[in-house]
């Protein structure tokens, strides 16, 4: 571990693959955030595939822990992503499979479309 500059110590190594939901603990739903920054950090920095990876991440964190809402916000990037790299058929796709999965999920908390 690495002290912080408020004198927290920071994780590294296996501790960050663990924080970052890569062991094979379920990761803490706050993590998807974390995929969901990085994604965009990566994004701006022109770094594409790692983005799509991150994002592709924070949509399996959020559908772990039924995050509708944020589900919704990643869902709808990582589509127009795919649009925008000229894989249509993927964004579609991807949208088919969020909303199957709203469906489902809502189907069992007693709500129906």
């Amino acid at each position: 571990m690495i002290m912080s500059a408020k004198g927290n110590y920071l994780p590294k190594g296996k501790d960050i693959a663990f924080c970052m939901g890569t062991s094979q603990v379920a990761p803490h739903a706050l993590n998807g955030d974390v995929h969901r920054v990085l994604a965009f950090v990566c994004f701006r920095r022109e770094q594409r595939e790692q983005g799509s990876k991150h994002l592709k991440r924070a949509i399996s964190i959020y559908k772990q822990h039924e995050l509708l809402s944020k589900l919704d916000e990643v869902s709808q990037h990582y589509s127009q992503y795919l649009a925008d790299q000229n894989r249509k058929d993927e964004a579609l796709e991807e949208c088919m499979k969020y909303r199957q999965f709203l469906v489902e999920t809502l189907g069992k908390r007693g709500i129906v479309l």
